[in-house]
């Protein structure tokens, strides 16, 4: 095998990027990470600007660049939980409505109950 790129041989399409020729002005070459994951001034980064032109993603709160993919994995969990609270309100939902009918037909059972109860009581009277 030759070390020809087009050759179908993993690794054949690596490229190498480096700071001068390939990165956007501002993106950080080997080794440099202005990318933060956790704050160590406590912000979780909730609330973000997504930049397409230069690529990156900053914190409307503290404006640091956060890294997309661990805000990705943030928004991810969040739908998760998301998910999760929507499936128990639902099942909780159709739990009550299932009692609430349960009420409705033993309300209108005492009312017949007691319907039949005062007729009783008025027969009882009229004798």
């Amino acid at each position: 095998m030759t070390n020809d790129p087009t050759d179908d041989e993993p690794g054949g399409d690596i490229i190498e990027l480096r700071r001068g020729n390939m990165l956007p002005e501002g993106m950080p070459g080997p080794g440099e990470s202005p990318v933060e994951r956790t704050s160590s001034r406590g912000c979780q980064h909730h609330g973000v600007l997504v930049d397409a032109q230069e690529r990156r993603v900053e914190c409307k709160r503290c404006h640091a660049v956060v890294d997309p993919f661990d805000h990705l994995l943030q928004l991810a969990d969040l739908c998760d939980k998301l998910s999760g609270w929507v499936r128990h309100a639902r099942r909780t939902r159709i739990n009550l409505e299932g009692r609430v009918a349960a009420l409705k037909r033993e309300e209108k059972l005492a009312k017949a109950r007691l319907a039949r109860a005062r007729a009783s009581l008025a027969d009882i009277g009229e004798s």
